[in-house]
């Protein structure tokens, strides 16, 4: 995990575990963080390379899932797909800081 990606997953992290006590405030706690997690996302550099990681469309499984969660307010799951998106792909990459600012800007 590269220096961007760590400071960016640090964000969401705490909410990409379940955890015993989810509810509403939990939800609207990991809703702010996402908030957050957008807006230094548009000021992360993107990196034209990728990384090459098996499936080079195995990323688009996060995204799905990370767009059903913000479309059914259910901030908890957002924020465990995307950890687990950017756990295994930098968000730096084009393909994907693109896709994930498009989705957080349009959902969220």
């Amino acid at each position: 995990m590269d220096t961007v990606t760590k400071e960016m997953f640090d964000l969401i992290g705490e909410y990409h575990v379940p955890h015993k006590k989810s509810g509403v405030v939990r939800n609207e706690a990991a809703k702010q963080a996402l908030s957050i997690f957008h807006e230094r996302l548009k000021d992360v550099k993107p990196k034209e390379w990728y990384t090459i990681n098996g499936n080079r469309l195995f990323y688009m499984h996060f995204l799905m899932v990370l767009r059903q969660a913000l479309i059914e307010n259910n901030y908890e799951v957002a924020c465990n797909e995307l950890g687990s998106l950017i756990y295994r792909y930098p968000i730096s990459e084009q393909r994907i800081r693109a896709i994930v600012l498009h989705t957080l800007e349009r959902y969220l």
